[in-house]
């Protein structure tokens, strides 16, 4: 009876907790489908693998994988299936080679990631005979058996080989813009042993089409040899497929091609012929084919998602609808983070035109929208290049302003169509008042640049009866306001201050007080800024700001090359601007600048008023002024893919911390979250606490700094503390640092005001041991 009521109270318990919430202290990757996959290949069971923006997912026909978790996150350089031993090679960044086999496990060859070597490691290519794997770096070769996991010959000769092919008893390869061969057991990091078979053939792929011949793979186009020991010669030269996308791997054919409007297949005597003629969505030339065996099973992917089709006929047959990883995003470079007023609905793009190293030069428009409810929508208008940073109408959450950063202005967007050109050119940012204004920063020529107003009843009829001239730029400080690269509006919350900024190396950042009258700009004041003296009296370069926030006391902090700074005054930011430090605690009363030589994208403020940072080298977060550094993540120490943090945003409705990369988005649960006005929706998860489970037990919508105790079924206390804004977090241990026995533990808390809760029960959690 006892083992039944624990089940049945634990069914109870997990029915009744929030089943989306994410374990505290730990990483979600959103998986990312950004365009047509960069590579597709068909094992013999079936499974298709792709590639995309150096993410690798898989199908089997019922289940989509994917393996960011499996590769720690590292970017994914090249892959190509071994027909003969039945697995996936996978090259990683750094020389990182991973195998996947058909059963989904996988087996990590790290010998060229751990080698201490003075070049690059980057794997290039790889073929195969059988468990003999040649790959090609750019230090040159190395060869491995892969049925004993061991590297069998290395050469290193600092070479970058672009290509290799395993072809009879010879390794061709291609270096130094030609191609060239070596014989199998000749020693790989001699060059006096490589023999050159053609001059004037920057080769990047190599395919084997038989026992005795090549295909060449050039930007320029396509050559066919065939091979006699040290001897080619030329079948056919392909000058017309220029541009071609990377041999297509299948069997019994060995490669294939797609020109065009073609599908070609490549002959074992070095010529082609024609393996199918291929109608819309594939004829557009954004497709990338994989092929195990004959045109009945012909993956495609494309912008759209991958699909399954039959080509063996002259009309195609769909066979699995086009289909994405769940819950993708198409953002590769995230340029920002942005929200809604209420917090709602989070929007994450690219950013075209920028001074910073996040910008996606030449990308096309990548905007998303997360809802609260966990839905995602792609808004992303298609050819739209160099775009700015989204801001949500007030009133119409289905209107997007979205900046232009080059010629052309900014527009528009509705129900992901463009219905309107905003007036003027290189138009960085759109923002919304308090009163409901719309203000624009943009970069023009003459009198057409700096800060533009439309008052709040022509917004409302902006896509009706609002003309061009409806805009105004009166005030002197708004004309005098450049808005060059990256220009940024921020309305403060807390004064009735409105700062501007661009990340120019010489632009000014300008403090903008509209005196609370937001649609009156004539008694404005406001002030450019080049330099400030901070509390040391040293003076600050505090042009081309990188970035800035406002915190829960009104105070605004600023980010530039030569470190983090507060306005603590927005109002008289003159005499106000101090360099933050963090004391070291040493016993010298020294102290560190925060972030001292460390370059700062983006700056966020969480429920807690404690600040994340997001750097050059990794996530920062730290108390609410700054003084003392709480987390730090890198590649070292947590999944992100690459210590270049682009963007981050903190949810205000829960714990989640968004971090932007160059590799997509991430999610961190962190353990800090809203404070609840009472405790009438406390609840701990996970619920219940299973025996495998080591993590932290977070206990939710508290109010802030409560003391909250945890006590078992006969009132002792076996744990305690405060809250940390609307969180406690438990580790399922006593005081004594022991695991707690298996029953129920009852929740306490309660709040200094007296006002909620007096040591009343809010929450139970049933551990399980």
């Amino acid at each position: 009876m006892i083992k039944k009521a624990i089940f049945v109270l634990s069914a109870l318990i997990a029915m009744a907790v929030n089943a989306s919430a994410q374990q505290t202290g730990s990483w979600h990757y959103y998986p990312l489908y950004a365009g047509q996959p960069d590579k597709v290949e068909v094992a013999d069971n079936g499974t298709v693998y792709y590639l995309s923006a150096g993410r690798l997912y898989s199908f089997d026909g019922e289940e989509n994988r994917d393996f960011v978790n499996d590769f720690s996150g590292r970017k994914i350089t090249y892959m190509k299936y071994n027909a003969d031993a039945d697995y996936l090679f996978v090259g990683c960044e750094q020389g990182d080679i991973s195998l996947v086999y058909p059963d989904g496990h996988t087996a990590r060859l790290s010998d060229i990631a751990d080698a201490n070597l003075r070049y690059e490691k980057t794997i290039n290519a790889a073929d195969f005979k059988g468990d003999d794997v040649i790959v090609a770096t750019t230090f040159g070769l190395v060869r491995f058996d892969t049925k004993t996991m061991t590297v069998k010959e290395s050469g290193v000769t600092g070479k970058n080989v672009k290509a290799v092919a395993h072809l009879g008893d010879r390794f061709i390869v291609s270096f130094d813009g030609a191609i060239r061969s070596i014989k199998a057991g000749a020693l790989l990091s001699d060059l006096s042993n490589f023999t050159t078979l053609v001059e004037n053939r920057d080769a990047i792929e190599l395919a084997r089409l038989g026992a005795a011949a090549i295909a060449v793979r050039l930007g320029t186009g396509i050559y066919t040899y065939s091979i006699n020991r040290d001897v080619a010669t030329e079948v056919r030269p392909y000058s017309a497929y220029t541009n071609v996308p990377a041999f297509i791997n299948a069997r019994p054919t060995p490669y294939y091609i797609v020109n065009k409007k073609e599908l070609r297949r490549f002959k074992s005597d070095a010529t082609d012929e024609l393996a199918a003629t291929l109608a819309a969505p594939l004829n557009s030339g954004a497709v990338t084919l994989g092929i195990a065996d004959g045109l009945k099973d012909v993956w495609a992917g494309t912008a759209d998602g991958m699909a399954l089709y039959d080509l063996s006929a002259a009309t195609p047959t769909v066979k699995t609808e086009s289909f994405k990883p769940a819950g993708s995003i198409g953002v590769e470079k995230v340029g920002y983070i942005r929200s809604s007023r209420d917090g709602k609905r989070i929007y994450v793009g690219n950013l075209g035109n920028s001074n910073l190293p996040i910008a996606d030069w030449g990308g096309t428009q990548k905007l998303f929208r997360l809802d609260s409810d966990g839905s995602i929508h792609n808004l992303s208008i298609a050819n739209r290049s160099q775009p700015g940073f989204p801001t949500e109408d007030i009133d119409d959450p289905g209107i997007l302003y979205v900046g232009q950063t080059s010629s052309g202005a900014a527009q528009i967007q509705k129900d992901g169509k463009v219905v309107k050109n905003l007036p003027g050119s290189w138009t960085y940012d759109v923002a919304i008042d308090p009163e409901g204004n719309l203000w624009t920063v943009r970069f023009g020529t003459g009198n057409n640049d700096g800060m533009y107003f439309l008052p709040n009843a022509k917004r409302k009829t902006l896509l009706t009866t609002t003309t061009n001239a409806d805009w105004t730029t009166s005030n002197k400080a708004l004309n005098s306001f450049r808005g060059r690269k990256d220009a940024q509006i921020l309305f403060c919350r807390h004064s009735n201050m409105m700062v501007s900024y661009e990340t120019g190396p010489n632009e000014p950042i300008m403090f903008y007080n509209t005196q609370g009258t937001y649609s009156n700009l004539a008694d404005d004041k406001g002030e450019n800024f080049v330099y400030i003296n901070d509390q040391d009296g040293r003076s600050i370069w505090v042009a081309g700001t990188s970035c800035i926030a406002e915190d829960a006391k009104g105070q605004i902090w600023l980010a530039t090359n030569a470190g983090v700074y507060v306005v603590t005054d927005p109002t008289n930011p003159s005499t106000t601007l101090r360099s933050v430090k963090v004391p070291r605690n040493d016993g010298t009363g020294y102290a560190d600048y925060l972030l001292d030589g460390i370059r700062v994208y983006d700056i966020e403020i969480d429920a807690n008023n404690n600040k994340w940072f997001a750097t050059s080298s990794g996530v920062y977060q730290t108390n609410a002024d700054g003084s003392q550094i709480l987390q730090h993540f890198d590649k070292s120490n947590s999944p992100l893919p690459d210590n270049n943090i682009t963007a981050v945003y903190a949810d205000p409705l829960s714990n989640n911390i968004y971090v932007g990369t160059l590799y997509g988005l991430l999610r961190y649960s962190s353990m800090t979250a809203p404070a609840a006005t009472d405790y009438s929706d406390v609840y701990a998860y996970p619920n219940p606490v299973k025996p495998d489970y080591t993590g932290w037990i977070s206990i939710v919508n508290l109010m802030d700094n409560s003391l909250v105790k945890i006590a078992d079924a006969s009132g002792n206390v076996v744990y305690s503390g405060r809250s940390n804004g609307g969180m406690f977090t438990w580790d399922g241990c006593n005081a004594s640092g022991s695991r707690v026995k298996s029953g129920v533990y009852y929740v306490f808390a309660s709040h200094s005001d007296g006002t909620s809760g007096n040591g009343d029960v809010v929450a139970k959690i049933l551990i399980m041991n």
